[in-house]
């Protein structure tokens, strides 16, 4: 079953759940759009504060701000296995706080992130990957200020739960700005069979 949700030109503010504060996809093969809108103040005591997506989902996010939102783990936006999280088009992610991982964004095993003209900014986690924690993960033309987290990675931690996993990451034309953790790797910090192209 495939369904498609579409958000425009809107605003959620205020909600929460355990999972997907705003938005969750309950099945595999979910589109959610976020077009032209925000998502604010939000969360879930698990993971999603903002939006959580299922394996075999998709959610692409243009021209949109996602802020304040708070969760266990994917601050802004949690993805499980096989999913995608698209951001592009000057979309805003910032101010998000996740208690574990992933102070904004969180893709679980060979879920992808792409990041495309936007900026993610402002968000911390307390244990690893203060903006991002992911283990494919594509950057192009985009900004990054200001991560923080606990362990590592104070913008990204590229890892992945399977050690037979190859976890991936491009950087294209980007740039970051203050990155701070207490451990391992100020802007980035990578497990071991990591692929990187800076």
């Amino acid at each position: 079953y495939n369904a498609n949700v579409f958000l425009r030109n809107s605003t959620i503010t205020n909600s929460s759940c355990g999972y997907g504060g705003a938005l969750s996809s309950l099945v595999g093969g979910t589109t959610i759009h976020v077009q032209d809108s925000t998502i604010s103040g939000c969360s879930a005591t698990s993971s999603g504060g903002g939006i959580q997506i299922s394996q075999n989902s998709q959610v692409l996010v243009s021209n949109t701000r996602i802020l304040e939102c708070v969760a266990e783990n994917g601050a802004a936006i949690s993805a499980d296995d096989t999913a995608l999280i698209r951001i592009e088009n000057g979309s805003i992610i910032s101010d998000n706080y996740a208690f574990e991982y992933g102070g904004s964004l969180l893709a679980f095993e060979s879920a992808r992130i792409q990041i495309v003209h936007s900026k993610i900014l402002r968000s911390a986690a307390g244990s690893d990957g203060g903006l991002i924690f992911g283990a494919d993960i594509e950057i192009q033309d985009s900004y990054f200020a200001d991560g923080i987290c606990g362990n590592s990675g104070g913008f990204i931690l590229l890892q992945s739960s399977s050690s037979q996993y190859i976890t991936k990451l491009y950087i294209i034309n980007s740039i970051f700005v203050r990155g701070f953790t207490s451990n391992l790797g100020g802007c980035l910090a990578a497990a071991s069979n990591s692929r990187i192209k800076i």
